[in-house]
């Protein structure tokens, strides 16, 4: 039972036939409004064509998504924004981040078909740092 749920069973105690209706007409309800809380969670869950790297490596289409990886780690190097170092390279004592890929599959509004494969790399939440700092590396 969700926390949403059990507050509101706790305003309105005082009637049983209430509760009895309540729990099992509501429960769905209050579930999706607690997911909701994390709306990029929430998204993940819900939308198919929003998923992570083993995800997408499941897919049958996994070649386009490997295509896209590979893109976004070129157009990072290109464009200055880091550059790949082996992990026997690092420097002792340097902070290596975690990172997440999100891959994302685009589709034509009207014919739902696939016109694009994203793939973002994307620090995750306890890497505030401001000094620097050393991705994970990935494996395909």
């Amino acid at each position: 039972m969700s926390q949403r749920m059990k507050e509101s069973l706790e305003q309105n105690k005082t009637s049983k036939s209430f509760s009895a209706y309540y729990e099992p007409m509501h429960e769905l309800d209050y579930q999706d409004q607690d997911n909701r809380d994390d709306p990029i969670s929430y998204l993940a869950k819900t939308d198919s064509d929003t998923m992570y790297l083993h995800q997408a490596l499941q897919e049958p289409n996994r070649d386009q998504f490997i295509r896209a990886v590979i893109k976004e780690v070129k157009d990072h190097i290109s464009r200055g924004h880091w550059d790949l170092v082996p992990v026997s390279k690092v420097p002792k004592g340097e902070k290596i981040l975690d990172v997440v890929w999100a891959m994302k599959r685009r589709r034509n509004i009207l014919t739902r078909e696939v016109y694009k494969w994203k793939a973002r790399l994307i620090s995750t939440g306890g890497n505030k740092n401001t000094q620097s700092t050393i991705m994970t590396p990935m494996h395909l």
